[in-house]
């Protein structure tokens, strides 16, 4: 299997690009040393500059040379600045840097969007907080730059106990939709994704499709040389519905702190 390349993902667990580039560099280089053949090496990030910082980004413009794709699951929720996401970038200055990071990469195309998580909550007054009306705005953005690749998910109220009891410490209630209110909206998301022309898909959505957000086919297609790739499915962290191609992930568990300070983070929050 090692022999084989795959795709090395940086991280599902804590934003490493820009919290801990050092330690993505160390992982990396450990992974390479144990004999894993990195085709493309998948970047999860909130903070789409964190790729012009140092030593980042020197490191990636050397495995570049080396053949390696770079491509990026870039988030953008609408809830960047806000009490949600207190350590985020706002959603505008997001979308702003992604001229920068598309031409880094070499193809927008390998920059897939995640509006993601959807989500809804009831405040100490009763008051209902979303951001499921950030959902065009922000894809509309994003498709006038060129990206063409988006997914989402909806924070599930007993997902993750932990995240439950963040709210509840607030005052706050997640208020998640039911199975017939999430097919509902994800309609709606498509028919805003026909507008514009663009793919959406769901990340690992109870009632909806099973999505492959580390899609073989589409890393093969947008390799430089056209190399190929494992395509056996791997099933991450349990989740039936996820459709993702083998990856190594960089980082174990437990992860490390992050401190983007998002209220709904399953991880490890600096909360």
């Amino acid at each position: 299997m090692k022999k084989e390349p795959i795709v090395l993902t940086a991280s599902r667990l804590v934003d490493l690009a820009m919290w801990y580039p050092e330690v993505l560099i160390d992982y990396y280089n450990n992974a390479v040393s144990r004999g894993w053949n990195p085709h493309t090496l998948m970047i999860w990030t909130k903070y789409p500059k964190s790729l012009f910082r140092e030593p980042l980004h020197s490191f990636l413009m050397d495995i570049q040379d080396q053949g390696v794709q770079i491509c990026l699951q870039l988030t953008i929720t609408g809830m960047g600045g806000t009490e949600i996401e207190p350590g985020v970038p706002a959603w505008e200055d997001a979308v702003a840097a992604i001229p920068s990071v598309a031409e880094f990469l070499g193809d927008i195309r390998r920059i897939k969007l995640r509006i993601d998580p959807q989500l809804r909550y009831k405040d100490a007054d009763g008051v209902v907080h979303s951001n499921y009306d950030m959902f065009e705005p922000v894809m509309a953005a994003c498709t006038r730059l060129g990206i063409e690749d988006f997914t989402t998910s909806f924070a599930e109220n007993e997902q993750f106990k932990k995240v439950v009891a963040r709210f509840r410490k607030r005052g706050w209630t997640l208020d998640a939709p039911d199975t017939a209110e999430r097919l509902q909206i994800a309609e709606r998301m498509k028919a805003v994704a026909a507008k514009y022309g663009v793919k959406i898909a769901a990340c690992a959505v109870p009632g909806l499709p099973t999505s492959h957000c580390l899609d073989a086919d589409r890393l093969e297609e947008l390799h430089p040389t056209g190399r190929k790739l494992i395509h056996e499915k791997k099933s991450h962290l349990g989740r039936e519905l996820c459709g993702c191609c083998f990856d190594l992930n960089l980082g174990g568990w437990p992860p490390q702190r992050c401190y983007g300070r998002c209220i709904y983070c399953y991880s490890n929050p600096d909360l």
